[in-house]
């Protein structure tokens, strides 16, 4: 059966970047400042709150800074930027968080392995708020390591893989994501096509999508989670959320001039984790910072590593994929980059 693409106001619908209250009227944002055009949103939004304005032009001027600083001492001003833009976020979405940060490190012993780095949430603060705003109230308590985070973010698995060769590849590059319609049914689904070098079993694919065997000239997959579209366009937004919400938990994003999707293959590794981006971001990077502070002399011995490379890619990338998720969460809107990743 034929399949069309669901439209709003002539263009056609795909994945939204927001978890919650994503804008699906709204065009893509082209900006060379997303700063400057988060910081003027919140303040013309109906949600406007100087507090929120404070810690989003805080979080700016802590990242812009980190520029100029070497990768031990980077750390500690980048995380205080994601963690004000976190503020920022919870503050205008009226979350209530605590003072605390909500996450800890240790050390299990003196050797510079990300193994070693470990980090768990811990009752209530900032963290906990933010992980209840994307798992929408669903809270499992986790303790990982810095190994495992890395290995989970897609905007450095590659720079991971280069770097521990033997482990194995975990994410899947995403193409062609359009929400469609069957015609003549309101059925609708998100459809997903592979990108064609990727070589991979059956057995490896995530359980959450299907082959589309209507297609004979190339492999197609949809979402098995389908949903309905109403003929009116309020319901369809509706509807559109929901769904966005409830699938948007298995794509991973790499932000630039473009937005590049990934999935995580279907394979049992205990290394592999389902948080999303932003909380992963958040720990990996208040541990580091941790280090930075009390640590020193162990930050620098973990550069001095195979995998001194891979952690300043982190902090060169991580950051702003963060930074870019926190905006589309504040306003609802997507973005991209007219030439480059920086901000």
């Amino acid at each position: 059966m034929a399949k069309i693409p669901i439209k709003l106001k002539s263009r056609a619908l795909t994945l939204h970047s927001a978890f919650q209250s994503p804008d699906f009227e709204s065009r893509t944002v082209l900006s060379s400042d997303l700063w400057n055009y988060v910081s003027l949103w919140i303040k013309r939004s109906e949600d406007s709150n100087r507090l929120a304005s404070f810690y989003w032009k805080q979080a700016e001027e802590f990242f812009k800074a980190s520029a100029n600083l070497s990768v031990y001492s980077s750390p500690l001003t980048l995380y205080y930027s994601i963690l004000n833009a976190t503020k920022a976020l919870l503050i205008i979405k009226n979350i209530q968080f605590t003072d605390h940060h909500g996450v800890s490190g240790e050390s299990k012993n003196t050797q510079a392995k990300l193994t070693n780095e470990i980090i768990s949430l811990k009752g209530a603060g900032i963290l906990i708020s933010l992980k209840n705003y994307y798992c929408n109230g669903s809270q499992t308590l986790l303790t990982t390591s810095l190994f495992n985070i890395l290995y989970n973010l897609s905007c450095v698995h590659r720079a991971f893989v280069l770097t521990f060769p033997k482990e194995t590849d975990l994410f899947l590059s995403c193409k062609n994501l359009i929400l469609v319609q069957k015609n003549g049914n309101a059925e609708s689904y998100l459809e997903i096509e592979l990108n064609s070098d990727e070589n991979v079993r059956e057995k490896h694919f995530p359980v959450v999508i299907e082959r589309d065997t209507s297609y004979t000239e190339k492999t197609i997959f949809r979402m098995k989670s389908h949903f309905k579209k109403p003929q009116n366009d309020e319901l369809l937004l509706k509807n559109l959320t929901q769904y966005n919400l409830k699938i948007r938990k298995y794509f991973f994003p790499i932000y630039g001039e473009t937005v590049h999707w990934y999935m995580k293959k279907n394979v049992a590794l205990n290394k592999k984790l389902d948080d999303p981006t932003p909380i992963l971001i958040f720990m990996a990077l208040h541990r580091l910072s941790e280090l930075s502070r009390y640590a020193p002399e162990k930050l620098e011995r973990h550069f001095d590593t195979q995998h001194g490379w891979l952690l300043s890619e982190f902090l060169k990338i991580a950051p702003m994929q963060f930074i870019r998720q926190i905006a589309s969460e504040i306003t609802g809107q997507e973005f991209i980059s007219p030439y480059s990743l920086s901000l």
